[in-house]
């Protein structure tokens, strides 16, 4: 993810309803829904006490006859829709469960969801609760009079509502959640494992899994599912397909994407066997492929797959202007753009000017402009991207068919939408679009759904840019509470980010609860993967990263230390993994001046690299580099100058390199140089950097890189100067005021000119 840029004003916070109900009671337990509880008259509480006091005594048709008058003269006096008839009508319902007079529960309780439905969309979030108690209650009676076509939504709906009001692990979340398998149950008992209302079932059974953060459940059940469809329905069949997919996802929020990536692999060669022509398909599965092999910074592989997409599509579609071949081009660009290539605008204008003219299915145009949308984010271009998602908008909404793909779809563009709004600096607006994606998503993915967690950290960010101290304490919190998942490292390191961010807000007596959070991040990933898994060690490395990006070197440090302890006990001692760590951690050394610990970990970890990459690899010579910082921190020149001599040499043997950066290291090189008096090698130096393409600059240059060139000559000069040479001192003093000239406005760059000369001098 490129860097975002803010603006930094902060401003006042106001969430919807719906979502300081998520925030302020989610988790809270202890929070019960007996029918007096709601009762406002002292009359109806008297009549609750004496009905449920009958009840006790196994006098039921009395009880149920004080609640009908009491409700009869309620609503001649207060009228049917008046909300203190809920708590007489919640205990009728009960009565008539319990006395197996299930033909007169299920209309009262259907007035009751009813009921509750209204005062829920008029604000009444506290009535969701109970309204899960009630759609739980109507679930049971359906299964008890064998209606099991009415059970599964019914409570399903209740588990999701108790898992978003009373917290993932609470016991009615759980009862309710036992209840659904009962209910699956039901069908697999009365229909048999095959039908396809049990499949139905099964995936209402996985929906809720995902929603309260099982991932590792939901995974057995889409295996299930997927096993019954693919033989019942065929591997090709679109119900098979979704299955597939689904499965793919949960195995990735189980911390499981390779097993996902060799899935869909197997997938592709039942694909390919399977009769007709299933071309479509198996694009499909390469792009799922090629997008899991993204998350994991998997390149090669990532390109592999959307080739294969790409080929397959063009030989369905034939066309450029297939929407097909542009998403497979739009979602190559994203893995250059991951990977830190430089984009070829043409290129992605070309795509964009083909897809406004696209041909093929809308459904696949609209993921295509959503794909655009989120590539022009990458690169940071959110001009274009705001525009590429309102065309992805409008392609949904000129499907004649809704579907539930998508609806996602259209969630995921009004995601797209809050990251380019930050980045375009538009904090209000985004803030907004946040609110609303987050109150929809709990609603679509349930409390715990990956795409509900994403969009409460969306909201989270919003929240810490505009300096919510408040707000970013609760939604930290709440993520974590909800048992977020880890899908890619992108991803995690934001999220540790944002919790480093928010534990760093408020006042000092708040800080126990805010390192608490921390710590209980901490400890989710571990109950995720297990306290040996190098998982968790590189999400000690995310929350190490964040510390050092607050410049909180001692907490990087703690971090850092403890990643790596976890790694030296379970990965081979030369991994490449442990020299990942090292890096980071020399510089949380250097910072709190443990700089012998610095320069013992780098040399290990240069000797991994070199094991394991060769002498030349990008992270062989970050690691040289960090290590020549470390003994030019203890003031060892001597020992920094082989080092930077080693950087040097690689750099110049790579044409790849930009001129820019290694003038800076000879200009660096050459005053270690003059340091150990060694004048000769002084002038070799500046004479190679003198000689490079990149002073030969024109008006027509950026005037950055221009100021840039400028400076780095006038610090050419001052190391002649150091060295007695006035002659070619001038002469890049000279170079250096030239290439001034060629800005409109040369005085700022002449001034730091002067500084500079003056100052090494």
């Amino acid at each position: 993810m490129p860097p975002v840029r803010r603006n930094g004003h902060a401003m006042s916070f106001r969430c919807p309803v719906i979502l300081w109900a998520i925030i302020g009671i989610a988790g809270s337990g202890g929070i019960g829904f007996h029918p007096a509880a709601a009762a406002d008259a002292d009359g109806t509480q008297t009549v609750l006490r004496r009905a449920s006091a009958l009840r006790a005594e196994e006098k039921p048709e009395e009880a149920l006859e004080e609640l009908r008058q009491a409700a009869r003269d309620l609503k001649e006096s207060q009228g049917d829709d008046f909300p203190g008839l809920l708590p007489l009508y919640d205990l009728a319902a009960e009565i008539l469960f319990e006395t197996g007079q299930f033909e007169k529960a299920e209309p009262l309780l259907a007035r009751v969801i009813d009921l509750r439905e209204t005062l829920i969309e008029s604000g009444r979030v506290e009535e969701r609760g109970p309204l899960a108690s009630s759609l739980l209650l109507i679930g049971k009676v359906h299964a008890s009079q064998g209606e099991v076509g009415d059970v599964i939504d019914s409570i399903k709906r209740a588990v999701i509502l108790y898992g978003t009001t009373l917290g993932l692990r609470h016991s009615e979340t759980m009862r309710a959640q036992a209840e659904l398998g009962r209910a699956v149950q039901l069908y697999v008992d009365t229909l048999g494992p095959e039908h396809e209302a049990t499949l139905v079932a099964r995936r209402a059974l996985a929906d809720v899994q995902e929603s309260l953060g099982d991932y590792a459940a939901a995974v057995e059940t889409w295996q299930k599912v997927y096993a019954i469809s693919s033989a019942a329905l065929g591997t090709e069949s679109g119900e098979t397909s979704m299955d597939a997919e689904r499965l793919s996802e949960a195995m990735v929020c189980a911390g499981r994407a390779s097993a996902a990536v060799e899935f869909l692999t197997e997938r592709l060669e039942k694909l390919v066997a399977a009769p007709g022509d299933t071309s479509a398909s198996r694009a499909r599965v390469w792009r799922i492929i090629g997008e899991l092999h993204l998350a994991l910074e998997r390149f090669t592989p990532a390109t592999n797959a959307f080739r294969e997409a790409l080929r397959l599509d063009e030989t369905l579609a034939g066309r450029e202007r297939n929407a097909s071949v542009l998403l497979d081009r739009i979602l190559l660009a994203r893995v250059d753009s991951s990977r830190g290539d430089d984009p070829d605008w043409d290129e992605i204008d070309g795509m964009l000017r083909g897809l406004k003219t696209a041909t093929g299915d809308r459904t696949t145009v609209a993921e295509a402009w959503a794909a655009a949308g989120a590539l022009l984010i990458d690169l940071g271009d959110s001009a274009q991207a705001l525009p590429a998602l309102d065309r992805a908008s409008e392609a949904i909404e000129s499907v004649d068919e809704p579907s539930r793909f998508l609806d996602r779809l259209a969630l995921e563009c009004r995601r797209h939408r809050v990251r380019a709004l930050l980045d375009a600096g538009q904090l209000e607006k985004a803030r907004g679009v946040a609110e609303d994606v987050a109150a929809a998503a709990e609603l679509e993915y349930g409390p715990a759904g990956w795409k509900t967690l994403q969009s409460l950290m969306e909201l989270l960010e919003c929240a810490t840019l505009a300096s919510d101290a408040e707000l970013s304490r609760r939604l930290a919190k709440l993520i974590v509470d909800r048992r977020v998942p880890r899908t890619d490292m992108p991803t995690e390191e934001l999220l540790t980010r944002l919790l480093v961010q928010a534990s760093q807000t408020g006042e000092p007596s708040d800080a126990g609860d805010q390192a608490g959070v921390l710590k209980q991040f901490e400890e989710l990933r571990i109950a995720q993967f297990g306290s040996d898994s190098p998982a968790v060690a590189q999400s000690l490395v995310c929350l190490g990263n964040a510390c050092q990006q607050q410049r909180d070197w001692a907490a990087a440090v703690a971090y850092y230390e403890q990643a790596l302890s976890l790694q030296e006990r379970v990965l081979d001692p030369q991994h490449p993994d442990i020299a990942a760590t090292i890096l980071p951690l020399s510089r949380a050394y250097r910072a709190v001046r443990r700089l012998d610990d610095a320069e013992r970990v780098l040399e290990r970890a240069l000797g991994i690299w070199e094991q394991a990459v060769g002498p030349t690899h990008p992270a062989t010579l970050a690691t040289v580099k960090a290590l020549a910082l470390a003994q030019l921190a203890m003031d060892r020149p001597r020992q920094a100058i082989p080092l930077m001599e080693r950087l040097q040499a690689a750099l110049m043997a790579d044409p790849r390199v930009d001129d820019e950066e290694l003038a800076r290291l000879l200009v660096r090189l050459a005053q270690l140089h003059v340091t150990t008096g060694e004048r000769s090698a002084v002038i070799r130096i500046l004479s190679q950097a003198l000689e490079l393409d990149w002073w030969n600059m024109t008006a027509a240059a950026p005037v950055e890189r221009i100021t840039s060139a400028a400076k780095v000559l006038a610090e050419i000069a001052a190391t002649f100067d150091r060295i007695n040479d006035p002659t070619a001192a001038r002469s890049a003093e000279r170079r250096a005021r030239k290439l001034a000239s060629l800005v409109a406005e040369p005085q700022g760059i002449l001034d730091a000119i002067d500084e500079i000369i003056a100052g090494g001098t």
